[in-house]
């Protein structure tokens, strides 16, 4: 008889050991597709950063904050394509910089304030001869040669209000990519 009360104490714990992993299983089973959800979030946020980066449209992505949606159907820039943008604008948001000495009398003034206009002395970023905005635009443009596009941004905001009329389109873009960027940051956190 006690033989037999062990077997049935041995069957009893079996039996509630096999309970317990079903439960376990059952509950993993019920996450199941809340982590499929998850991972295809996660695979359609990363298909849409390879394509913000290479300069493709990402498609719809649900409930993606306006800096994604903006590039839904439209191409976003590239930081080659705003590297290149950058090199074109420069020397003309250089040049309406200088402009603004025009209103210096005296033939002297005029005299040093157009060759301070064309020479830029420089120690590393801080710049001793020449004008303010060229050593500005100089720091942007080494920040993009390093793939610095926030750095280069954050130049630009502070160019002369004439120089920086001039640079505001490749602002603009440069911001939204920036944006675009920290929002699928932002999207990939959250899942």
């Amino acid at each position: 008889m006690a033989a037999m009360q062990a077997q049935i104490a041995q069957l009893s714990a079996t039996v509630l050991a096999d309970h317990a992993e079903m439960v376990r299983l059952q509950a993993s089973a019920a996450r199941l597709p809340q982590l499929a959800a998850q991972a295809q979030t996660m695979a359609m946020l990363a298909t849409a950063s390879m394509a913000l980066e290479s300069g493709q449209t990402l498609g719809t992505i649900p409930n993606a904050p306006e800096a994604l949606v903006r590039y839904a159907t439209v191409a976003p820039p590239t930081e080659a394509q705003l590297r290149a943008e950058f090199a074109t604008l420069a020397p003309r948001a250089a040049q309406r910089a200088g402009m603004t000495n025009s209103g210096v009398t005296g033939l002297w003034a005029r005299l040093r304030a157009h060759v301070v206009d064309l020479i830029s002395l420089r120690r590393g970023d801080q710049v001793l001869i020449g004008s303010r905005a060229n050593g500005t635009l100089a720091m942007a443009r080494r920040d993009l040669a390093l793939g610095d596009l926030s750095g280069a941004v954050a130049a630009v905001k502070t160019l002369p209000a004439p120089a920086l009329a001039v640079m505001q389109p490749w602002l603009t873009r440069a911001d939204h990519l920036l944006a675009a960027r920290a929002a699928l940051a932002q999207m990939a956190e959250q899942h």
